[in-house]
């Protein structure tokens, strides 16, 4: 009897030691594995896709054609465009690019737009003082011609008009017919138009210069506005239109609200081309195409393409 207690004896100190031993154990050499999911991380600029760029093309007559500089030198850099949003010579420009099935038919007709001389004013067109609505009228021919709204087009356009009775804005998106674009840029100084008349509409540049604030409502992607409108200082290029440029300018210092809202600015300050001066088209291309150059590190950071922030001092 006392033989078997003693094995039970030893069999519980035994195991007994087992647990002690168990429950001792050190927990020094566990690694504990944390699982990072880095996709939910830095959303904005680690995307798979980069994202593509809304342009806001302002107003400004024959310096506006910087945007189409813009448009070109963005499509070189491979940096896609979701949308543009155009005020006046904006939306045209936008309207020639949606109505394009390439960047070189853009540019050919870019080329062909030049050749129709809207600078130029005969002797009748002096004497009659009617050099703005003969501009229209060539216009609104070379858009019948020339654009054709392309199906499936990536690009989305939207551009205001502003109707003549009451001033309210009329948003128009992808619609490139000849006569809504030909009022959107219908000021009364520069270019006067029968489409004008007819529709009940004109430009919105000194109401709606610069529709930031709109671009961002889409959720496309990064804004950028293009500003080719003169700064306040440059009394010196005051030409027979003075009436176009002062109207401009005190749209611009109302809507410098909107300027601030873009994600990143070009700004035409040192383009040399005057609002009635569209025989220097190619001129205000080029700059176009110089600003995204100068700008392409940070544009490359908005839409993701770089996580790199560029240096801005």
């Amino acid at each position: 009897m006392n033989k078997y207690l003693v094995w039970i004896a030893v069999g519980i100190m035994a195991a007994s030691c087992a647990g002690k031993e168990k429950r001792e154990e050190p927990t020094e050499n566990i690694v504990h594995v944390e699982i990072r999911d880095d996709t939910k991380t830095n959303s904005k600029h680690t995307s798979l896709k980069p994202s593509p760029v809304v342009l806001v093309l302002g107003p400004g007559a024959a310096r506006a054609f910087v945007g189409a500089g813009v448009i070109k030198a963005l499509e070189k850099a491979d940096i896609e465009i979701g949308a543009i949003v155009g005020s006046e010579f904006g939306a045209l420009i936008g309207a020639m690019y949606l109505g394009s099935k390439s960047i070189n038919e853009f540019e050919w007709k870019l080329t062909k737009l030049s050749q129709i001389k809207l600078s130029d004013r005969s002797i009748t067109e002096r004497i009659l003082e009617n050099a703005s609505e003969t501009r229209g009228q060539k216009i609104e021919n070379f858009l019948r011609k020339e654009i054709v709204k392309i199906e499936n087009s990536k690009v989305q356009l939207y551009y205001f008009n502003r109707k003549l009775s009451g001033g309210q804005k009329v948003l128009y998106k992808n619609n490139i017919s000849s006569r809504r674009i030909t009022a959107a840029i219908t000021d009364g100084v520069l270019v006067s138009s029968a489409a004008s008349r007819k529709l009940g509409e004109g430009s919105a540049a000194f109401s709606e210069p610069y529709p930031v604030e709109f671009a961002h409502t889409l959720g496309i992607g990064p804004v950028i506005v293009v500003d080719s409108v003169f700064p306040e200082e440059s009394v010196g290029k005051l030409t027979d239109i003075e009436s176009y440029f002062l109207s401009l300018r005190d749209a611009k210092s109302a809507s410098i609200d909107q300027l601030d809202l873009a994600d990143a600015a070009l700004n035409a300050n040192k383009l040399s081309v005057g609002y009635d001066e569209f025989f220097k088209q190619k001129d205000a291309m080029y700059f176009g195409e110089t600003l995204v150059r100068g700008m392409e590190r940070e544009i490359s950071f908005l839409t993701g393409r770089s996580q790199f922030e560029p240096d801005y001092e």
